[in-house]
């Protein structure tokens, strides 16, 4: 086999090892026995962002259970008027990867009903302005949010 084969074949062979590599350490930072992490850790790979909040109860913030980001960024509530309407909070600026738990604090306590949270990329100085920090994206342009019910538990 010619050398510049054999070189090639070696670097793609150390390549796809470094990904493996990779691909393994990150789920391993997701916490291993998460059903969600191995598809966290896929979206991080693919570049993808993705947000879950469950349905809250009556409260004063709101309790993200996952946001994964590409880069770092806010979490946003809104209320809904048939779509995201007013901002009912923002959570603080949080970082590039994978966070659990986040809680974002609420302007006032939520009625009953529905609500939207959105990531939201931070613009490079650290503080949220609506103005100036874009909603992320997904890979097909489609905004990252996702809709929640909020109940007083009657």
């Amino acid at each position: 086999m010619p050398s510049s084969i054999k070189n090639t074949v070696s670097v793609l062979a150390a390549a796809a090892l470094l990904a493996v590599a990779g691909f393994f350490t990150l789920n391993g930072l997701l916490a291993s026995d998460s059903a969600v992490s191995g598809r966290v850790a896929s979206l991080l790979h693919l570049k993808r962002e993705a947000l879950s909040v469950p349905d809250q109860g009556q409260t004063d913030a709101i309790r993200v259970e996952m946001a994964a980001q590409v880069t770092s960024g806010f979490v946003v509530i809104y209320d809904d008027e048939e779509g995201p309407g007013k901002i009912m909070g923002v959570s603080r600026r949080l970082p590039k990867g994978v966070t659990r738990d986040a809680v974002v604090p609420l302007q006032q306590p939520l009625a009953a009903g529905y609500y939207y949270a959105m990531i939201r990329r931070d613009d490079g100085d650290g503080t949220f302005d609506p103005d100036k920090d874009p909603p992320a994206r997904d890979g097909r342009g489609v905004i990252v949010m996702t809709r929640f019910l909020a109940s007083t538990g009657e």
